[in-house]
């Protein structure tokens, strides 16, 4: 097994502070793999980057968010007979070994999502949501145990990993599927890893691999005001298959939200108000549909073969 089994995808959005280093950082560490950039209609100088590093792309004309833009560049890399898919960020970078230490592991499992470390942008720590979020002891025990220890394994088990960098096989995104439509922007990883767990498979770290995720200095903008945290949380819950029926959850939120306006309280201060309207502008209909596919295997939400 060698690199120009791993497929690159890379979807970007206004990403010239860091394109430029992240497609030549895979040129660097994984020079014979194919990269494939899915461009969701930038209007900075992305475009005029690419170009000039020679680097194809596929052009959308219109922000169709991270989840959808992913899945065209899965599909294009199954069609282009990858064996490995690597999702990458715009604003990431790989780093020496990354992709031969995945390819050297003693067992690659088809049905395992490898999430390699993930540092700041210079390298110096890591990755803050990776570090609260992905590697704490109730996620990824006993990494942080073993690293001060010396005794690191292989791999570790992980209950989570957000989609900055993952390693999968394709067979993996074909039974799995690529990321439900629900989502435009942030929650859509959250989502394909409870479709992971319900269909029994997992996430692995692999701890000798690792990524700069460059964006300390940078907003997150209105995606992360706590409004929208709770209706990405929401709406999780609504489209995770586990969960209790979607009219379920439904009518037990309107029931809150209800009792708290009899209590006097101001819609905008009503948080369930916020979920209700969140769904409602995606679509109910729309959310059960999405979470029906998400219970199936066989490839839901990849675009068809052309």
């Amino acid at each position: 097994m060698t690199e120009s089994n791993i497929h690159f995808i890379i979807v970007t959005f206004n990403g010239g502070a860091f394109i430029r280093k992240c497609i030549q950082s895979i040129r660097i560490h994984s020079p014979a793999s194919i990269i494939h950039v899915v461009d969701n209609n930038s209007t900075d100088d992305t475009i005029t980057i690419l170009k000039e590093l020679n680097q194809s792309f596929h052009s959308i004309n219109e922000n169709i968010g991270f989840g959808q833009a992913n899945n065209i560049g899965i599909r294009a890399a199954i069609d282009n007979g990858a064996k490995f898919l690597f999702l990458l960020n715009q604003d990431a970078y790989i780093q020496q070994n990354c992709t031969s230490n995945f390819l050297q592991l003693s067992t690659i499992h088809e049905d395992c999502i490898y999430a390699p470390v993930q540092l700041n942008g210079d390298g110096s720590k890591f990755d803050e949501v990776f570090y609260t979020r992905c590697i704490r002891w109730d996620s990824c025990y006993p990494f942080l145990e073993d690293i001060y220890l010396n005794r690191t394994q292989e791999t570790y088990k992980m209950e989570y990993a957000n989609a900055t960098a993952w390693i999968a096989s394709s067979k993996l995104f074909q039974n799995i599927g690529g990321f439900s439509p629900t989502y435009f922007h942030y929650g859509e990883d959250d989502n394909f890893i409870d479709r992971l767990k319900y269909h029994n498979y997992s996430i692995r770290l692999l701890p000798n691999s690792s990524v700069y995720h460059d964006r300390e200095h940078h907003s997150r903008g209105h995606f992360w005001k706590e409004v929208e945290h709770q209706k990405r949380k929401f709406l999780r819950k609504l489209s995770d298959p586990k969960s209790a029926p979607v009219k379920e959850i439904i009518r037990a939120t309107k029931i809150q939200y209800f009792k708290k306006r009899i209590r006097g309280q101001k819609r905008d201060n009503i948080m369930e108000y916020h979920q209700l309207h969140g769904a409602r502008s995606i679509g109910i209909e729309n959310i059960q549909h999405n979470r029906n596919q998400s219970a199936i295997l066989n490839g839901p939400f990849i675009p068809q073969p052309k």
